[in-house]
């Protein structure tokens, strides 16, 4: 059959099919290609015209109602979230809600991974409460039920009374000629003990009774599991007994001794060398691990790792279980928990450092002009509870700069604070607003 004049005169080449077909399959490698790169985590950058690998911000906190903001532009997802294909870059992350103090931090974003901003809370912007009102109360010290124990100056004489929380009652415990003293609580809250600067130690109930070690002691510290008490005497000898009785048990010569229930340290500054001698109960071993000369004294057990303080130069030695040491500055230390913690905060004066225990290195938090009194860990956060002389202050202490800081509470003298053990709630002895009393405020 003869072609048709008019089809024959429209037929394409075979060159230029050649050229469609190659334009049809550049388009289709070009999709392909867009295709995966976008499902490998790439986007096109516009300001370098390339297409660059993305990174992920998670998001995981509470209260999980918080809105979100990336760069001031709302989220429109629900907490926990993941914001993902974004360029590397700094991002502003801020977080609110109402009746909350808002939180606000650029974070970096890196190609192939994830920034987290996890084991955060928002905390409650709500004023403290009176739990009771304690006439002139001057020192003070909190149990972990919220029992107070604390000092009244009148007459040139120091009386001290423990506040029963359940009955509500006050209960006078000693009077003395005015001296220095500081009152502590096992970590139980069922005893406690006022160390005399010119005295001997009184050990006493939540509920007033007092009772006097039959030995002259020195260094006392509770147990952090259980109501044991370990001490050293006067004449340089390690005791340790368990309340309420006050017989000592002899653990031999020391100048320092601290026991966690399991194990129990003994530390002697030596001319050439401290010796720290650990045994273990109830069958006693010696392993003695040698440390260089200083002044030491112990200062926390966290499981199998020992902190030091060099009372000399006013620092602390990390003492690991294979004996690998790690020095940090600071007098004192606390952690998120006592049995293995991952992180410590060790403070001074005026320093607070932040210690990794498993990569074994040291950061400082924060240094500031006003006296720090104690630092706690708010459990379930990577936040710390500050208490300064006269307020109580929030920080973040995770990796991200600027630190997070809330000034929380602040009055004309803070005694003593507490977190309980949920985190739920912080307790508080002092004088706020010219009240004298224990107060409580929400910490979620």
């Amino acid at each position: 059959m003869p072609e048709n004049p008019e089809w024959q005169e429209y037929r394409l080449t075979r060159r230029v099919r050649r050229v469609i077909f190659y334009c049809f399959l550049t388009a289709f490698l070009i999709t392909v290609t867009i295709v995966l790169s976008y499902g490998s985590g790439y986007r096109f950058n516009p300001a370098l015209w390339l297409f660059r690998q993305t990174g992920t911000i998670s998001i995981n906190i509470e209260p999980t109602d918080a809105r979100v903001f990336l760069n001031n532009e709302p989220v429109k997802k629900t907490l926990p979230m993941r914001l993902q294909n974004l360029l590397p870059g700094n991002y502003e992350v801020r977080l609110e809600r109402d009746g909350f103090y808002s939180w606000q931090k650029n974070l970096p974003v890196y190609k192939k991974e994830t920034t987290f901003v996890a084991r955060f809370r928002l905390f409650p912007n709500a004023n403290p409460i009176l739990i009771f009102a304690v006439p002139d109360a001057g020192v003070g010290a909190l149990n972990v039920r919220n029992d107070f124990v604390y000092r009244v100056r009148a007459a040139g004489m120091d009386e001290w009374f423990v506040r029963d929380f359940i009955t509500g009652r006050s209960v006078r415990l000693t009077r003395r000629p005015l001296q220095d003293a500081t009152a502590v609580w096992s970590a139980s809250g069922n005893y406690g003990v006022i160390l005399f600067a010119n005295d001997r130690p009184l050990f006493f109930t939540s509920t007033g009774d007092t009772f006097l070690p039959t030995v002259d002691v020195k260094n006392i510290r509770f147990d952090a599991t259980s109501d044991s008490v370990s001490a050293i005497t006067k004449k340089g000898a390690a005791v340790r007994f368990l309340l309420p009785s006050m017989e000592p048990v002899a653990l031999g010569p020391a100048d320092d001794t601290m026991t966690d229930g399991e194990r129990i340290y003994r530390l002697s500054n030596g001319a050439n060398d401290s010796a720290i001698t650990l045994s273990r109960l109830p069958n006693p071993a010696e392993e003695p691990i040698k440390i260089k000369k200083g002044a030491y004294r112990l200062a926390a057990l966290f499981g199998e790792t020992i902190i030091l303080a060099d009372q000399t130069n006013e620092r602390l030695l990390i003492v690991f279980p294979n004996q690998e040491q790690l020095k940090s500055a600071g007098t004192n230390i606390v952690a998120e928990s006592k049995n293995n913690p991952r992180f410590a905060v060790s403070f001074g004066l005026h320093e607070i450092w932040l210690i990794d225990l498993a990569e074994r290195q040291s950061t400082l938090l924060t240094r500031v002009a006003e006296d720090i009194k104690n630092v706690s860990f708010i459990p379930g956060t990577e936040s710390v509870l500050v208490q300064y002389i006269a307020r109580l202050e929030i920080i973040n202490i995770n990796d991200h700069e600027p630190k997070t800081k809330i000034d929380r509470v602040s009055g004309e003298e803070i005694f003593d604070a507490l977190v309980d053990k949920k985190g739920q709630r912080a307790t508080l002895a002092g004088q706020i607003n010219g009240v004298n009393g224990v107060f409580t405020f929400p910490l979620q």
